[in-house]
């Protein structure tokens, strides 16, 4: 504030020459932007250099007095006097003039010693080093004088005997000001000559006029910026990053209640993990906190406050959505007594804001679930499992696996649709849990799923495939896998070749598993059937009971496989054949 305070008033009364001039002198050439932002930080020494460029330039000495009077006259922290013109009074806002100051200065604190009937006593005091320079008070000075300017009144009168400068232990500053509001109206109305005090007049309700707007645009500009994001990820992020423009100069985070309580969602940079965890800690042992707002001046005043949280001053407000609290949007500073009565009102109606575009971007999120999302399993569906083949192509080489569930209608038709469901429930989990970390298991529809290896080797593959088919395996005794994989570049490049390729493995797999069903098991069952009945009758008599029943036409084909096979071994041990 107070770098673009300077060289806005230097260009107004000298001209851009003189404020290149001036960064030239205090080594800051090119860096003109960066002065003009209020968000940007400086050393008091960067500030000090700063003053003594600019009355050397300006050839006053006074100059830094009559910078800190125009504050209202120069397009300066326009949130700030929005929210000090709201605190009613200049006796309010000199009550008040500890979190102002807060707000804009990391190397001094002010002190409101005393107030009463039109007068203040403030302290001023490093708290470093007990660093002091002239020029500074004068500033401060000019800054305590333009008070009473913000209800239309005269400035006040400020007298600044005590400095560190001058070897007092601390600055103080008394400061008096006409406690009739109507003073300046009286003026114009007897003198109509009076042109001073009609401009002043004139330019105050200029200012009131451009802080309510600029107030409305950056909340309107940043509910517009938060509700563009559908994703709920990009509206957390967007949400932090525009907290600025409800309470600036702070750190924030946004806390969601879940079943677990609040727990922080989304933080600017400037707040650690310990601080996060222990906001956590103590935010949800106070559900008051979702009730209503709340300005804390002082943790450290508090009780059950964890010594991890790294803050001081907290400015809570809920985020409200269709009556019920999701969560809690908090305002941050490492110092005490920070935030004015103003940012809880303002902070409110950006929480307002951010419950809009959580509840918006929740539900986005919801429905984008159930056009992706198979709705009994919970896995990927068909669409989406097209969507993420064509994706992967587009990055790299993937690999896909078909599966079948060999015996699936069997299920379905024995023990009904809801043991099927059961079933297809649990080849879900089973694919999902023998899946790396990266792998998209899809379900196809009916008894067919799809597992998508967007980056994997043909080694990698095959193994991936066998492990995801044993685990559908063991999922149910009723039902077996089959299961097709195609790899790239092998198989093709294409989504078409891949897939026909894993199809025709596929189906060559289930005939392959019906073959070996059908024919071993059944020869092995008539082995064991003429084991029996060798030990029963004798190898010629079995023979005999085989023949008969060929005759008697049962099962020809592995009935004569049997005997043929029977034969061949009486035949070696020397018994007659029949």
């Amino acid at each position: 504030m107070t770098t673009r305070l300077v060289l806005l008033y230097v260009e107004r009364e000298a001209g851009p020459d003189a404020v290149d001039e001036i960064l030239e002198r205090i080594g800051r050439a090119g860096e003109r932007d960066r002065l003009l932002d209020e968000d940007a930080w400086f050393s008091w020494q960067t500030k000090i250099d700063l003053f003594q460029a600019t009355t050397e330039v300006l050839g006053d000495r006074h100059a830094m007095r009559q910078i800190g009077q125009t504050i209202l006259e120069l397009e300066v922290s326009p949130a700030m006097k929005l929210a000090l013109k709201a605190l009613g009074s200049p006796a309010m806002v000199y009550r008040n003039v500890v979190r102002a100051n807060a707000r804009f200065c990391r190397s001094h604190e002010m002190t409101l010693v005393s107030e009463d009937a039109g007068r203040a006593e403030i302290e001023f005091a490093s708290l470093a080093d007990g660093r002091a320079h002239r020029l500074e008070c004068d500033y401060v000075a000019g800054l305590l004088s333009s008070v009473p300017e913000l209800f239309g009144r005269e400035p006040a009168d400020v007298d600044h005997r005590r400095c560190v400068a001058d070897g007092a232990d601390v600055c103080r500053f008394s400061v008096a000001w006409d406690l009739a509001p109507g003073r300046a109206r009286r003026a114009i109305s007897r003198f109509a000559a009076a042109i001073t005090g009609h401009r002043r007049r004139e330019r105050h309700l200029e200012m009131q006029l451009a802080h309510l707007g600029d107030a409305t645009e950056r909340l309107a500009g940043s509910l517009q910026d938060v509700v563009s994001e559908l994703r709920v990820e990009d509206v957390l992020a967007k949400i932090t990053a525009n907290a600025r423009a409800a309470v600036g100069g702070s750190d924030f985070a946004l806390l969601l209640d879940g079943p677990d309580g609040l727990r922080v969602q989304s933080s600017s940079e400037g707040v650690d993990a310990a601080t996060l965890d222990a906001l956590e800690r103590w935010a949800v042992k106070r559900p008051y906190l979702l009730r209503s707002p709340q300005l804390i001046d002082d943790l450290a005043e508090v009780g059950g406050v964890p010594a991890e949280i790294g803050m001081h001053s907290v400015c809570a407000a809920p985020l409200v959505a269709r009556g019920e609290p999701i969560g809690l949007l908090v305002a941050l500073s490492g110092r005490p007594r920070v935030f004015l009565p103003r940012d809880l009102a303002v902070l409110e109606a950006y929480a307002a804001q951010t419950a809009i575009a959580v509840t918006n971007a929740r539900l986005y999120e919801a429905q984008a679930a159930l056009a992706t999302r198979d709705p009994l399993t919970g896995l990927l569906n068909h669409r989406a499992f097209h969507e993420e083949l064509d994706r992967a192509l587009e990055e790299g080489d993937p690999a896909v696996v078909l599966l079948d569930l060999d015996g699936f209608k069997q299920v379905n038709d024995t023990d009904g649709h809801a043991a099927g469901d059961e079933l297809l429930r649990a080849v879900a989990r089973a694919l999902r849990g023998s899946c790396r970390a990266d792998d998209l298991v899809c379900r196809l529809g009916g008894d067919e799923f799809a597992v998508l290896l967007p980056h994997a080797d043909p080694l990698t593959a095959r193994a991936v495939a066998r492990r995801v088919a044993e685990a559908v395996d063991g999922a149910d005794p009723r039902t077996r896998a089959s299961y097709g994989l195609a790899t790239t570049p092998a198989d093709g490049t294409t989504k078409e070749a891949l897939l026909v390729a894993a199809d025709e493995r596929l189906y060559a797999a289930k005939r392959e598993r019906g073959a070996r069903r059908s024919a071993p098991h059944g020869l092995d069952l008539l082995r064991e059937s003429v084991a029996l009945l060798e030990d029963a009758l004798g190898p010629e008599r079995a023979a005999e009971e085989v023949r008969r029943r060929l005759e008697a036409g049962g099962a020809p084909a592995a009935l004569e496989q049997v005997l043929a096979e029977l034969e061949r071994a009486r035949g070696s041990a020397g018994v007659p054949q029949a």
